[in-house]
């Protein structure tokens, strides 16, 4: 996937999601995981790629707190559980054993092309 209009970026950042409360755009949410993940060589587990999306993303108390309208999960959990997933079909993230991701080749070099994210 390229970060074109019809890339990994153009697919989240034209269209609305609906239901989709006051949280940062996925692609910041890329950023941020692509960011956490890019400081440990040897991966992450997800619970803590997951907590540490709200002080990457600097959300507020009530953005961290944010539930899905029909489900108890935490909206920032369930969007950064999404972006490891698509990620992963792009080829920017990797999940060498189950619970632990880290970052790929080409997922550094999209950090060095895109520094500031998108």
């Amino acid at each position: 996937m390229s970060l074109g209009s019809g890339g990994i970026l153009g697919v989240w950042t034209k269209r609305p999601m609906a239901n989709a409360g006051t949280l940062p755009p996925q692609a910041a949410f890329f950023f941020a995981i692509l960011s956490h993940l890019s400081g440990r060589p040897d991966g992450d587990q997800r619970t803590a790629i997951h907590e540490a999306m709200p002080d990457l993303l600097k959300m507020t108390e009530a953005q961290r707190s944010e539930r899905l309208a029909n489900l108890p999960h935490l909206r920032y959990r369930h969007r950064s559980g999404w972006g490891l997933s698509i990620l992963k079909a792009a080829g920017y993230v990797d999940s060498p054993v189950r619970g632990i991701w880290r970052i790929t080749e080409r997922g550094k070099e999209l950090l060095a092309q895109h520094p500031r994210g998108p």
